[in-house]
């Protein structure tokens, strides 16, 4: 995908194992703070919204808005599609 968007442009093995790691913690962080909301509501079910709270407390700075707006167009794409 990155040589579609910048052609030219590298990434090494080392860069992609460090992606990994990153995304691994935060999809592991969002997964705690999810199951945190839903024992504290007792519920069974997660909605967006329990997602998006996940990511404000997880996910920092403007990648936190990235995060919010993206997940927010999803959703209504998929309610638009479904």
């Amino acid at each position: 995908m990155l040589g579609e968007l910048s052609p030219g442009l590298t990434i090494s093995e080392e860069a992609i194992l460090d992606m990994n790691i990153y995304l691994k913690h935060v999809f592991e962080n969002l997964v705690e703070r999810c199951t945190i909301l839903l024992i504290e509501r007792s519920e069974v079910c997660m909605t967006d919204r329990d997602i998006e709270i996940a990511v404000l407390h997880v996910v920092e700075g403007e990648l936190r808005k990235y995060c919010i707006a993206e997940g927010r167009r999803a959703v209504k794409k998929w309610n638009e599609e479904g």
